[in-house]
């Protein structure tokens, strides 16, 4: 079954590719390949979609300070010898791409999967306020920090805004404060100009190094 992933562009996670079905008892990989390509056209898109280098470990983390490559065949790891991590970070906007993995086992058998990839620029959420307004707003990443059972919790956050008529950086007009509370993140929204729109923007870096986005809305109105 073809599976689709959605990402936004600065983050920065494993995707796992499963043939466990597909081995017999006691097959392992042994060998593994990675190409990518972007679906409008069939060209290869190596640039585009970058992994991380040898920073990569076989549990499907990444080690502080690796860097990332342009070749995407350098962020693959074999887990528990029966599934592929591969390390996905980059990608352009409103670009699909179609990532193929092949394996080799110790039988001698050949498999491949593919998975697409959609690399979108989304909020998450829309908000209305008003510009005299202060209150404290939450986005869970319990889901993401849980996606691979591994105790994955929050490491650090960053959070900015940018007044979207001009492109400059309002963080300091309408951020107050943001913390770490378990596996959310609590933003704490103050002031704004009546009809001006912000992009509130949350990174978080998680303990195991993987990188993810929340995008909100703020638009300051008099209702």
């Amino acid at each position: 079954m073809l599976k689709t992933f959605i990402k936004r562009p600065g983050e920065q996670f494993p995707i796992k590719v499963n043939f466990s079905s597909r081995l017999a008892p006691a097959e392992t990989i042994t060998y593994v390949t990675v190409s990518s390509i972007l679906t409008m056209d069939g060209t290869g898109a190596m640039d585009d979609i970058q992994i991380a280098d040898g920073a990569w470990k076989a549990d499907g983390t990444i080690t502080a300070g690796g860097s990332p490559t342009t070749s995407i065949v350098y962020g693959w790891s074999i887990l528990n010898s029966f599934a592929v991590y591969v390390g996905i970070q980059g990608g352009v906007v409103g670009t699909l791409y179609k990532i193929t993995v092949k394996v080799k086992t110790d039988l001698n058998n050949d498999f491949e999967d593919d998975i697409f990839l959609r690399c979108l620029d989304i909020f998450d959420l829309d908000l209305v306020k008003q510009p005299y307004e202060e209150f404290v707003i939450s986005q869970n990443f319990q889901e993401a920090l849980n996606n691979y059972n591994d105790s994955d919790t929050i490491k650090s956050i960053t959070v900015t805004a940018i007044r979207l008529s001009d492109g400059s950086d309002a963080t300091g007009t309408v951020i107050k404060g943001s913390q770490i509370s378990g596996k959310k993140v609590l933003v704490n929204i103050k002031n704004g100009v009546v009809g001006e729109a912000h992009r509130v923007q949350i990174k978080m870096l998680s303990n195991k190094y993987r990188l993810y986005e929340r995008n909100i809305m703020l638009m300051s109105r008099e209702v």
